[in-house]
């Protein structure tokens, strides 16, 4: 965890390539080990020079520890043990680029994101299979909130690792389009709508 925790300084997720399921291209991994000191590079080329596995998996941690900043999700993915919590991981691993992007702006839904993620592995270790759980617990102080995390958690009751990153992704993409949406128009001040009304907007759009 330390070491991907050391090594989100040395990333720009803007900057980086992924392919469509959010996992860097070797490109991307290549320019992130030439961001280390020669002492901390020894496996992670092989003998061509191409980046190894090692290098690409510690890439990946990286990028999930910047996107969540969550230290029990990043100590979570490095031992997913479960089928049901190896699937929520993987789908946070492919929203990873977008969601950090929107938690710049917003960083408060970047946490009911990962508060959202924690829950539901939480759930998947006691329970199994969290598809047919219910929301049970007051986890937020304002309605509004409360709101964006009910719409939130829903996403990690889809059925596979793909369908939450493409949701998450929709998702991300939504809220960062909404928030920079300018103050002014023509007609006065531009009122914002509540992050709950364009998750909801977002996930029906993803889904018809």
């Amino acid at each position: 965890m330390e070491q991907a925790q050391n090594d989100t300084k040395r990333i720009d997720l803007k900057g980086i390539e992924t392919y469509a399921d959010g996992s860097p291209t070797p490109a991307a991994v290549s320019a992130f080990i030439d961001q280390m000191p020669e002492s901390e590079r020894g496996n992670l080329r092989d003998a061509d020079g191409y980046p190894t596995r090692q290098a690409q998996e510690r890439l990946k941690a990286a990028m999930f520890a910047k996107a969540y900043n969550s230290e029990p999700l990043l100590h979570i993915a490095s031992q997913a043990a479960s089928m049901e919590q190896a699937r929520i991981v993987k789908g946070l691993q492919g929203a990873a680029a977008r969601v950090a992007d929107i938690a710049e702006s917003n960083p408060e839904i970047r946490d009911l994101i990962a508060g959202a993620a924690e829950r539901a592995i939480g759930e998947a270790r006691t329970m199994g299979n969290i598809a047919d759980i219910g929301i049970e617990r007051d986890m937020f102080k304002t309605e509004e909130s409360d709101a964006a995390e009910r719409a939130i958690t829903k996403i990690f009751k889809a059925t596979s690792a793909r369908e939450i990153t493409g949701k998450l992704n929709a998702v991300a993409k939504a809220l960062k389009a909404e928030a920079d949406r300018p103050e002014f128009d023509l007609f006065g001040a531009v009122e914002k709508r509540p992050a709950a009304e364009v998750i909801t907007e977002a996930l029906k759009r993803y889904e018809s």
